[in-house]
């Protein structure tokens, strides 16, 4: 136990010295600087049982000062030279002493085109090979960034929004509603479909065994379609969970080996995140399906089968 300690213990003085954080070591990581916060993202990855051999960074130096943004590149470029690893990072608007600790250079238009792919060194004589002349006081990664942003984009852009998914479960709960409406008639939940006890007692008397025949079934017509409903919306929601969890399963298995948070802490995070939407699209369906089937207006009614909605949906999930 002791040696395991020890261990750990040498392992995270080297990766915090590697990272230049000895000074805030015994700080909160609330308190830590912007700077501190991108190198502790980056520690944690050390820190992993396997370390990785590829390390990819989305900027890195966003939202820091120069000072800053160097101390974070130096990092970065001794962690390369020291763990025999790769650095992939993405950087807008460097200066020219952040970008020569940079090895490789590549260099995207606004359409995603290579503008340039080598050493920084060699940008200027690029630019004067393609026959745009550099000026010595111009910064040459000033000049080829200014001809990126005007290239000429030609690409069709696809952009897929996450809340997509839940526009669409919410029609496809409307679209339902409307389908068991139509398949089971439209006042399939009208108050005269239930069956009065008053007239069971004298039904020889007063009506005949066809009527109430009749009212039994409308009655079971109606429980089949709030029980058809029911599976209805509750299958969408699997559907939904089943589409985004093979995504997440992989963030998830690499977070959770490097011990980030427990099992249980990433199913009810969640649950949590998903409970909105199930709940909006329990609310939309009993509402459609109440108001199209002349369902009985009463809210308890509504309100409890809302809720059994939402715990089915809950359940599959």
């Amino acid at each position: 136990m002791n040696c395991c300690l020890n261990h750990w213990s040498a392992l995270l003085f080297a990766t915090t010295a590697s990272l230049d954080s000895c000074d805030c070591a015994d700080t909160t990581v609330q308190r830590c600087s912007g700077g501190e916060q991108k190198r502790l993202t980056v520690g944690l990855e050390l820190v992993q049982q396997i370390k990785p051999n590829l390390l990819c960074i989305d900027e890195p130096t966003s939202g820091l000062d120069s000072n800053s943004s160097e101390i974070v590149i130096q990092c970065l470029k001794r962690l390369t030279e020291k763990h025999s690893m790769a650095i992939v990072t993405s950087i807008h608007q460097p200066n020219s002493l952040i970008l020569a600790m940079f090895d490789r250079l590549y260099v995207l238009s606004k359409g995603g085109h290579c503008v340039f792919a080598g050493p920084p060194t060699q940008l200027r004589a690029h630019l004067n090979s393609c026959g745009i002349e550099c000026p010595s006081h111009f910064a040459p990664i000033e000049l080829i960034l200014k001809i990126a942003s005007n290239f000429p984009n030609k690409a069709l852009l696809t952009i897929k929004y996450d809340w997509m998914m839940s526009v669409m479960a919410c029609l496809f709960c409307m679209l339902i509603s409307v389908a068991l409406s139509y398949l089971y008639d439209f006042d399939v939940g009208e108050r005269t479909v239930c069956v009065d006890n008053t007239h069971t007692n004298s039904t020889q008397s007063t009506h005949s065994s066809y009527t109430l025949a009749a009212k039994e079934a409308a009655v079971t017509e109606n429980v089949k379609l709030l029980f058809f409903g029911q599976i209805a919306v509750g299958y969408m929601a699997m559907a939904s969970s089943l589409l985004v969890f093979p995504v997440e399963v992989r963030v998830f298995l690499n977070e959770h080996r490097n011990g980030w948070y427990s099992t249980g802490a990433y199913y009810w995070s969640k649950s949590i995140i998903d409970l909105p939407v199930i709940m909006l699209m329990a609310f939309i369906y009993a509402t459609m399906i109440f108001f199209i089937s002349h369902q009985e207006a009463d809210a308890f009614r509504w309100a409890y089968y809302s809720m059994v909605v939402v715990i089915n949906d809950m359940h599959i999930i």
